[in-house]
């Protein structure tokens, strides 16, 4: 029976097996390391920059053919046939154009009449006020003074009236002491011309200079007493009104990885994609409701659909070894080295499916866009290839303008950012995500 004295030492034994150790390594060492190692996959960054030109270029110029396809359309009144009622309302017309068949000629006798009789303003019937509203149902977020102006301006038409200095025509037989060279009549008369709206002026403004005047015709209705009245038209509700909007965001995505903490393993070198490789291109879609709040606020809702992709390369080394590297130091030390070290590359691909609430506020309008920020989230989850909870905070700033009378073109640079973190497949990294893009829309 052999003695603890007797066994020969571990290291004598070691070193008697390793005499005869070839340094140097078998043909196909190399071939048998890399087999299993995928190989790694090259980006042609011109051709990725060729896509993103191409894609650029293809976006300005569809956008500039449909808003040279779709101008922008002024808002016009709907075409209201006038009602005799209305007709008969209207002041007379001047006494050089031609008389209507049903009102006869006058003779300049006629015209006079008591200057006791107080002068009616002539107002528009009911039927016309309604009739200068447009029918569109449709809202938009441009400022309202200057849209209305227009609206006034396009669908309110009166008949100028006569100038005052051609109904102002005595006859000597009937003011025998008029005089038509006099100073006072210049006065007048210049006075008359200087006054922009023709209510003030009245037959006690013209006798208090101490003039006997005839009694003038009545004057068309201000363009003021106009306006007031269509202020108060309930026309006003249509901002009211909710539309309808679809949207597709093309996006690069971004993460931040923290790997997990594993007594077992042990990950290291996380490379990512490059900045604009193809692994980060993403989509988004929405389509949901849009409500007007107020003058400068609107909420909109609705459903959220992304897609995000990732891929990232890193070292994976666990305890167990596999295998053991032997490095020489000097003669009596032997350097003994895990060989469990293996690059790792994964790509995968996220499905997103959740809510999304913003809150729109109006900056103000140009002469063809309206400019506006948003700011929101979206509420919901991972359906592929994990299942978890999450959520994103979402913000942009968008111009918009009109292709047609009831549709919308919106272009909104977005970012997002994730609150959630997501794991991979293996659990071995948590990856948060943010993402950057462009988002094309059309509201109705």
């Amino acid at each position: 029976m052999n003695t603890p004295e007797d066994e020969q030492a571990w290291d004598d034994l070691f070193r008697q097996r390793l005499e005869h150790y070839e340094a140097e390594p078998a043909a196909d060492a190399l071939g048998r390391i890399l087999a299993g190692t995928p190989k790694p996959v090259r980006i042609n960054r011109r051709r990725v920059a060729g896509r993103v030109a191409v894609s650029l270029l293809l976006l300005i110029g569809m956008s500039w053919w449909a808003l040279n396809r779709w101008p922008m359309l002024p808002e016009q009144p709907a075409a209201v046939k006038t009602s005799p009622v209305g007709t008969a309302r209207k002041s007379t017309l001047p006494s050089g154009s031609a008389s209507s068949p049903t009102t006869p000629e006058r003779s300049p006798s006629s015209t006079l009449v008591n200057p006791d009789q107080s002068v009616a303003v002539n107002k528009p019937s009911v039927r016309e006020r309604e009739a200068t509203f447009p029918t569109n149902n449709t809202f938009s977020y441009r400022s309202p003074g200057k849209s209305r102006q227009a609206r006034v301006a396009g669908s309110v038409r009166y008949r100028q009236p006569a100038t005052y200095r051609g109904r102002i025509r005595p006859t000597d037989a009937t003011y025998p002491d008029w005089d038509d060279s006099s100073t006072d009549l210049v006065n007048v008369l210049t006075e008359v011309a200087s006054v922009a709206e023709p209510a003030p002026l009245t037959i006690g403004r013209l006798q208090h200079l101490g003039l006997r005047l005839p009694q003038m015709a009545p004057p068309a209705a201000p363009i003021s007493a106009q306006q007031t009245h269509l202020a108060t038209s309930p026309a006003v509700s249509r901002r009211r009104r909710s539309s309808v909007y679809a949207s597709v965001m093309a996006l690069y995505s971004y993460r931040r990885i923290s790997p997990n903490t594993n007594d077992e393993v042990y990950i290291r070198q996380i490379q990512s994609s490059r900045t604009f490789s193809s692994d980060r291109i993403g989509s988004r879609i929405q389509i949901g409701k849009e409500w007007r709040l107020s003058q400068r606020i609107g909420l909109r809702a609705g459903l959220t659909y992304g897609q995000l992709r990732t891929s990232m390369r890193y070292r994976l080394r666990t305890l167990p070894t596999d295998s053991t590297q032997v490095n020489w130091v000097n003669d009596q030390t032997v350097r003994l080295t895990p060989m469990a070290d293996r690059p790792v590359a994964v790509a995968g691909r996220y499905h997103y499916v959740g809510l999304n609430t913003d809150l729109i506020v109006s900056l103000g309008s140009g002469q063809l866009w309206s400019h506006y920020l948003t700011a929101g989230a979206t509420v919901g989850g991972y359906v592929a290839p994990v299942r978890r909870q999450g959520a994103f905070l979402q913000a942009s700033y968008g111009i918009e303008r009109p292709l047609t009378s009831d549709l919308w073109l919106r272009i909104e640079p977005s970012v997002q950012y994730g609150l959630n973190a997501v794991s991979d497949r293996r659990n071995l990294c948590k990856i948060r995500p943010y993402t950057y893009g462009l988002t094309i829309s059309f509201r109705k």
